[in-house]
């Protein structure tokens, strides 16, 4: 029962990362959206900020991409390699 318990554990666990991973994409999604609108009908054409804004815009976007693929990792491929070392050695103790 108590190992029942604690696999229903691991599982919410990973579940609630992977929500907050998904709920990651769609802000960075909805954020860079917004941004380069701001971009296109503000800034594009003038000549003063035009190519500050456009790098800010860049870095911003850069950096963010690379701690979403990092967020990816933690909530999707590593969770789920635990998940199976953990159920396989739950399973071990189960037989036991």
């Amino acid at each position: 029962m108590n190992n029942n318990i604690s696999a229903k554990d691991s599982i919410l666990k990973i579940a609630k990362k992977r929500v907050r991973f998904k709920q990651h994409v769609i802000i960075f999604f909805l954020f860079n959206l917004f941004i380069w609108v701001v971009y296109f009908f503000i800034f594009k054409g003038k000549h003063s900020g035009d190519a500050t804004f456009l790098k800010a815009i860049l870095f911003i976007l850069i950096l963010w991409s690379i701690v979403l693929v990092g967020h990816y990792f933690f909530a999707m491929k590593w969770t789920k390699k635990m998940l199976e070392r953990e159920v396989k050695e739950l399973l071990k103790e189960v037989e036991q």
